[in-house]
């Protein structure tokens, strides 16, 4: 059952509760919600994805700040990821936020958060390097994509150095590292485990079995 709530494998876990008569942790529903919020971080949804993080645990963000701002930034991400696909198809004022729109969105949302960080003392931190690092992306992927033909020279160089230090930005593998990290601060807030313990039990077994076979060998 653990492993089924914690993966949120709400149908299986309602099967095994009839089944067995086995007592969930908790409220089989919440596992609905918490997957809502899975699904929309995976397809890119960061409000849809807050909105139903609220649902599980209203103040969870205000908590846990670091987690906040993980999410903003997904978001400035999400933003100049369709802007640049916006640029890239050719279909400007179809959908995607305008430049002005997501530097006005970087400046109030999470400006704030790298000079808090900057004015703290201790160098630069992960928080105002990630938000350096998106700001890079932002003018080098949405910039350089609306250059006249004859500008592309030194830019196109100078950009494919910069892509190298923020392409993780874009990756999708992001998406779901984000989801996992979501995923990890709900189950806590309900004061569940944040991994399964059977892949746990399994690791010890190996590193168990792995050490018995080294003192045999001696």
């Amino acid at each position: 059952m653990n492993y089924l709530v914690i993966k949120g494998d709400k149908h299986v876990a309602e099967c095994l509760t009839r089944e067995s008569g086995a007592v969930p942790p908790v409220d089989l529903k919440t596992i609905e919600e918490r997957m809502n919020v899975r699904k929309a971080l995976i397809a890119g949804e960061v409000d849809a994805a807050m909105a139903h993080i609220a649902k599980c645990d209203p103040r969870l963000l205000e908590r846990e700040q670091g987690l906040a701002f993980t999410l903003k930034l997904q978001k400035l991400v999400e933003m100049i990821r369709r802007r640049m696909e916006q640029r890239e198809g050719g279909m400007e004022g179809e959908g995607a936020d305008d430049d002005e729109v997501i530097l006005s969105y970087a400046r109030e949302e999470l400006a704030p958060w790298g000079e808090a960080e900057e004015g703290g003392g201790g160098g630069k931190g992960e928080n105002l390097q990630a938000l350096e690092e998106a700001m890079t992306l932002l003018v080098f992927g949405t910039a350089a994509f609306g250059a006249a033909p004859g500008a592309k020279g030194g830019k196109e160089g100078r950009r494919g150095e910069e892509e190298r230090g923020t392409g993780d930005l874009l990756d999708l593998s992001r998406r779901t590292a984000t989801a996992d990290r979501v995923n990890a601060a709900i189950l806590q807030s309900q004061g569940q485990d944040s991994e399964p313990v059977l892949p746990r039990l399994l690791r010890k077994l190996r590193a168990a079995e792995d050490e018995l076979a080294s003192e045999m060998m001696c």
